[in-house]
């Protein structure tokens, strides 16, 4: 029983994460050229964007239309602590933007730049960096693809030693949760690469050494589903 309900509720966390990653997803192309000008109707400035409040998500159109000239300022905004309520939506825009200069950044807001409890708005944010680290690792040799990829494993996730923690998760059940949300973001990336990663995946569950695949069987099915549904 205690299982079951571990499994749940780590489940649900992730759940709730990808259905917002999702939205943004099913209007995703795998290299849309980005716009110097902002789609019609939204904005100038990326700041007031990611300043509104999106409560179906952010769509891929609309912050790929801002392209690499916002990403200093959104990377700016990731640093200052006064943008903490916009964090989630700054790192959505980083990635969708696609452009690979946030990559670094984005892994050291979630490995370094916190210790100790986090509080929850934070806690969101930590959570989006991953999935958003999808849109980046459409180059199979880049840092991105290769971040995803080695988070895979509960191994590497027990060797980053993530300082940060949050009441509702702690531990062991926290590194699963990572593993669960870097296989949506190979599902997001939609590469062939990914797609290869994600079947290797699902074959070595019949192994289950790492005790996994009760956690992430359902996820590795999931993230080749979108993978192999984006052009």
């Amino acid at each position: 029983m205690a299982k079951k309900t571990r499994v749940s509720r780590i489940a649900g966390l992730a759940a709730a994460l990808a259905a917002l990653t999702l939205t943004a997803v099913a209007a995703a192309q795998p290299t849309p050229q980005p716009s110097l000008r902002p789609a019609p109707g939204l904005p100038d400035s990326v700041a007031a964007f990611v300043r509104a409040d999106f409560h179906h998500g952010i769509t891929y159109e609309a912050a790929r239309s801002y392209g690499p000239p916002a990403v200093p300022e959104l990377l700016t905004m990731l640093e200052r602590d006064e943008e903490r309520e916009h964090w989630s939506n700054v790192l959505s825009v980083l990635g969708m933007i696609g452009d690979p200069r946030a990559t670094e950044p984005m892994i050291e807001f979630l490995e370094r730049r916190f210790s100790g409890e986090v509080d929850p708005v934070t806690y969101g944010a930590l959570l989006q960096v991953v999935p958003s680290l999808g849109f980046l690792a459409r180059d199979p040799t880049g840092r991105a693809f290769g971040y995803l990829r080695e988070g895979t494993s509960l191994a590497t996730w027990r060797n980053r030693k993530l300082a940060w923690t949050f009441p509702a998760l702690r531990g062991a059940e926290l590194e699963i949760l990572m593993v669960k949300l870097d296989i949506l973001g190979l599902g997001i990336s939609a590469t062939e690469a990914s797609r290869d990663h994600l079947r290797t995946l699902r074959k070595g569950l019949d192994d289950d050494r790492d005790g996994l695949r009760s956690f992430i069987e359902t996820d590795v099915g999931e993230a080749l589903r979108t993978a192999e549904r984006l052009p």
